[in-house]
C-alpha cells in the first residue's frame, strides 16, 4: 500500500509539472521591445496651394468656386508664368501635364483687395466662368479663353455681388518708342518659331510684347547652349540685365535668332527648351498685346 500511495504521489508530481512548464515558460519569455511610431510625414502642399496661400485669396477662390473648387484646382499640375495687368491684377494660368489645350485653368486676383477674385477653368468642351459679376467676364480670362478651338460656350457661375468692375481691353497710345512696320514683322517673324504662326498671326507685336519675346528667347538660348553652340555674340547680350526697349535687341539679331531656334527645334533633346518657355509665357505675352 505505501508503495502505490508513493507512486500515485509520483505521478501526480509529474502531471504538476507538466501543467505548470508550459505557463513558466511562457512568462520566462524576455519580452520583445516596442518598435517606436514612425511619425506621419505632413503632406508638401502643391505649388497651387503655395501660390494660393501666399496671396491669401483661397478663401476668395472657394467662396466662387464652390463644388467646384476641387475640379479648378487640379488644373494646376503645371503652372505659367504670371501676367501683372496694368489695372494692378495678377493673372495666373494653368493646366494639366500635358494637356494645356484640353484640361486648364486661371484666375484672376488683385493684392490687397479681398472678395476681388474672378477664375474660369475649361474641361475640354466648355469653359467655366466664376467671379463676382455675372455680367462681366475679366478681361484677361477673355483673352485666356480665346486659345481654346473651337470656340466653346462660357458657363457663368458669377456671384451677384459688388465688386469693382474689370477694366475693360484697353487699346494703346501710339508711342515714339514702338516697333515700327518692318520691325514688327520681324517679331512676329521670330515669335512664329516658339508659338505656332495660327497663334502670333493677331497678335498686336507693341513694345511690351518685344520686350517678352526678348525675356523669351534669353531663356532658351541659354537653356539650349549645351546643343546648339550659340555664338557668345548674340547669347551675351541676353545676358545683361532687362531694359526698357529689349525688343530692339530681338531687332537687331533677328537672323540669327531665327536659325538658332530652327536648330533647337530639329534637336528631340533640346526642343523642350522652346516648348517650356512658350507654354510658361504665353499668357503674359498676349495679355500685353491685349493692352491690359
Amino acid at each position: 500500500m505505501r508503495n502505490i500511495k508513493n507512486g500515485l504521489k509520483g505521478i501526480y508530481a509529474l502531471l504538476l509539472c507538466l501543467i505548470i512548464a508550459p505557463a513558466w515558460a511562457n512568462t520566462a519569455k524576455p519580452t520583445q521591445p516596442t518598435q517606436p511610431t514612425q511619425p506621419t510625414q505632413p503632406t508638401q502642399p502643391t505649388l497651387f496651394q503655395e501660390i494660393i496661400l501666399e496671396a491669401g485669396i483661397e478663401n476668395d477662390l472657394r467662396q466662387i468656386l464652390g463644388e467646384h473648387f476641387d475640379t479648378f484646382k487640379n488644373n494646376f499640375e503645371m503652372v505659367a508664368n504670371p501676367a501683372h495687368l496694368k489695372d494692378g491684377g495678377i493673372f495666373l494660368d494653368g493646366w494639366k501635364t500635358g494637356q494645356p489645350d484640353k484640361q486648364a485653368a486661371a484666375f484672376v486676383y488683385y493684392p490687397g483687395e479681398t472678395g476681388r477674385v474672378y477664375a474660369a477653368y475649361y474641361n475640354g468642351r466648355q469653359i467655366f466662368h466664376f467671379g463676382v459679376n455675372a455680367s462681366q467676364i475679366h478681361p484677361a480670362i477673355q483673352v485666356w479663353t480665346k486659345r481654346f478651338l473651337p470656340p466653346s460656350a462660357v458657363i457663368s457661375h458669377a456671384k451677384e455681388r459688388s465688386a469693382a468692375e474689370p477694366r475693360s481691353l484697353m487699346k494703346r497710345r501710339t508711342m515714339s518708342n514702338e516697333p515700327s512696320p518692318e520691325e514688327q514683322d520681324k517679331l512676329r517673324q521670330l515669335a512664329a518659331t516658339i508659338w505656332q504662326p495660327w497663334i502670333v498671326n493677331y497678335w498686336d507685336m507693341n513694345a511690351a510684347v518685344g520686350n517678352i519675346l526678348a525675356t523669351v528667347t534669353g531663356e532658351i538660348l541659354k537653356c539650349s547652349i549645351a546643343y546648339s553652340f550659340v555664338p557668345q555674340q548674340i547669347l551675351n547680350p541676353f545676358l545683361k540685365p532687362l531694359w526698357k526697349d529689349r525688343w530692339k535687341l530681338v531687332v537687331q539679331y533677328f537672323a540669327q535668332i531665327i536659325w538658332e531656334n530652327y536648330k533647337i527645334s530639329q534637336n528631340q533633346r533640346y526642343q523642350s527648351c522652346i516648348y517650356v518657355a512658350a507654354a510658361n509665357w504665353r499668357s503674359p505675352i498676349e495679355m500685353a498685346s491685349a493692352g491690359i
